[in-house]
């Protein structure tokens, strides 16, 4: 008779709460991984645990030798990279942290009254003349509101003995606004920035070097970091909230689930004081294979409370119950998570996204790279063909196409590259699938072409209008 192997209990700790905790044998095959914390009986070896936060790894070896007691290991504060001047990251400067702080403080420029916006952009760089704000401007509507290096303050460079920042406090009226900033090989960008009422939101960006760009320097609108806090307590570098919902942040970015249900309950649910923490961590839960439904359910409610009807919050809910009451998205959501369930959704409510709507606007110029979702401003509108009473199934409206399409690949060519991205993807849908196309659903048709439902009738009805003018 075999007697069973000895075991011990290996207990990890991790003090950040957003931390993937992965124990390796010496073998180097995972035997145990989980988010924060980690409890496995293991039998005496040699094993590895590592720890990921955002893009930094660190690791160590546990010895683990027979006994009773548990073996506990602490892994301290990891430091990763963040726009954000949060205490324990790398490229840490505490003049930065400290204008931060002071600066969300203060009002700037009021505009309304309501909510507050803080965008604050930094610099690694000692030498830089410039500010580093230049070409960050927010918008309203069709407006150019005011620039972030006009209408705040600025610090630091080369006559310091510290990198520049600068930055600006708005009071505003809540809702949506934009920012809009240049980058290189790509011109215009912008993205929404959600204001809530009594809520400052903070957004964080970062000025670097791009490869096309020379020896320019510019803000990273991509790598943004966004949180939100009580006006009161403005901007804390050192609050260790704010470290997990960074991190919850760039799971989102990378696609992969960073904090755990209990982190989340309890860092929201008993202090009630982030509710980006929230929002990221129930995008992030949505993600998984059984998402806890009950729970989201629970978040929703719960930031419903806190912030209103955020857009990013309306998505949720929409995700949570498809035929739920959550008015339009004439304007665009904070996070692409949120646009891809918006997206979707519009294949059996189309009046999700309005024609005529920015949303509808800016549909065919996303940059789908990063959590946030972001637009080119560069390039022309389509223009609205169809209307909402004439509305065929997306299958047999691509099968129509299919049926003008002209036999002579030149043209079918030509006509292809004189439109935008989704016209393109529907001459090539229409060219692979043909009259078979008429058996798709709305929802794969949409899902195809990836933006909303009256973006693509536009879209098909322009293709058809120029290839009734053929020859």
């Amino acid at each position: 008779m075999s007697r069973s192997k000895p075991t011990r209990t290996l207990r990890i700790i991790s003090a950040d709460a957003a931390v993937q905790i992965t124990v390796l044998n010496q073998m180097l095959k995972p035997v145990a991984h989980g988010l924060r914390g980690v409890e496995v009986k293991l039998p005496p070896g040699l094993y590895e645990a590592r720890f990921a936060a955002g893009s930094s790894v660190r690791e160590q070896l546990v010895s683990l030798h027979p006994g009773h007691e548990p073996k506990i290991v602490h892994q301290d504060p990891i430091a990763f990279a963040s726009a954000a001047p949060l205490n324990n990251t790398f490229a840490e400067v505490p003049e930065q942290s400290l204008a931060a702080e002071k600066m969300s403080k203060k009002t700037h420029r009021r505009i309304g009254r309501g909510g507050k916006l803080l965008v604050f952009v930094r610099d690694q760089d000692f030498r830089a003349r410039t500010n580093p704000a230049r070409s960050v401007t927010l918008h309203c509507g069709s407006q150019e509101i005011g620039a972030i290096d006009a209408d705040g303050e600025a610090g630091g460079g080369s006559s310091h003995e510290h990198p520049p920042w600068a930055g600006c406090s708005y009071e505003l009226t809540p809702g949506s606004w934009r920012l809009r900033c240049f980058a290189p090989g790509i011109g215009a960008v912008e993205q929404a920035v959600v204001v809530s009422p009594g809520w400052q939101t903070q957004v964080f960006l970062q000025r670097r070097s791009y490869p096309s760009s020379g020896r320019g320097r510019w803000p990273d609108l991509a790598d943004a970091s966004i949180l939100m806090a009580d006006p009161g307590d403005g901007f804390q570098a050192g609050l260790d909230d704010l470290r997990g919902t960074e991190l919850a942040r760039q799971g989102l970015r990378d696609r992969r689930v960073v904090i755990s249900a209990k982190d989340l309950r309890a860092m929201v649910f008993k202090k009630q004081k982030n509710p980006m923490l929230a929002i990221y961590g129930a995008h992030l839960m949505i993600q998984e294979k059984t998402p806890d439904r009950n729970f989201i359910k629970r978040v929703i409610k719960n930031l419903r409370e806190l912030v209103g009807d955020h857009p990013d919050v309306m998505a949720l809910l929409l995700w949570l119950s498809p035929e739920a009451e959550v008015g339009s998205f004439a304007e665009p959501p904070m996070l692409l998570s949120s646009w891809s369930i918006i997206v979707g959704a519009t294949a059996d409510r189309p009046e999700l996204v309005p024609r005529g709507s920015l949303s509808a606007a800016v549909a065919q110029q996303i940059i789908s790279t990063g959590p946030w979702l972001r637009w080119r401003t560069t390039q022309p509108q389509g223009k609205s063909f169809s209307s909402d009473e004439n509305r065929i199934p997306l299958g047999k409206a691509v099968a129509n196409v299919a049926e003008a399409l002209p036999d002579n690949r030149e043209v079918i060519a030509q006509q292809a590259s004189r439109g935008h991205a989704v016209e393109r993807e529907i001459i090539s849908f229409a060219r692979q699938t043909g009259n078979e196309v008429t058996s798709v659903s709305d929802a794969d048709v949409i899902a195809r072409l990836g933006v909303p439902r009256t973006v693509a009738e536009d879209a098909v009805q322009a293709v058809m209008n120029r290839l009734s003018g053929l020859p």
